[in-house]
């Protein structure tokens, strides 16, 4: 079941065929079971609402462009997707590779809005595989947290 104001802001997801993900709420009052729905995700953003945080790997190679240079691009990137005025927002963890040193840097005032656009720039910057959504955990078996999806 979807109430007006929910409708308002998800409705246009709602058309034939289309796979959608809700997030609700179970209602028994009635007798029968109703699925209230608060939320409607489609599934192509699936990933971007259940992230928990951004993960770069950030590799310092040999070649023509400097680690340096490509660390100030993924910072205009990152800032480009910065989340304000209270929006949806992920913290960002990047792993610094140079020769046989690993750093792992959590930026502490910088959290990201998942955006599509903000991913692909990254993708193309680092490599699709240096660029992972984390998922948030679930609960499951009495409120143990654990993750949605192997990695």
């Amino acid at each position: 079941m979807i109430f007006s104001d929910a409708y308002a802001s998800y409705g246009h997801l709602v058309q034939n065929d289309a796979i959608v993900a809700l997030i609700g709420r179970v209602d028994l009052s009635r007798g029968d079971m109703n699925l209230l729905c608060d939320e409607l995700i489609a599934i192509d953003d699936i990933d971007q609402h259940l992230a928990a945080r951004l993960e770069l790997d950030l590799i310092d190679e040999p070649g023509p462009e400097p680690i340096q240079h490509t660390m100030q691009q993924v910072h205009q990137a990152l800032l480009g997707a910065k989340v304000t005025n209270g929006g949806r927002a992920i913290d960002v963890l990047l792993h610094v590779h140079s020769g046989d040193r690993r750093v792992a840097l959590r930026p502490s005032r910088l959290k990201v809005a998942p955006d599509p656009d903000m991913l692909e720039i990254l993708r193309q910057l680092l490599g699709s595989t240096r660029v992972r959504l984390v998922e948030r955990p679930r609960r499951q078996n009495g409120g143990a947290r654990v993750p949605l999806l192997g990695g």
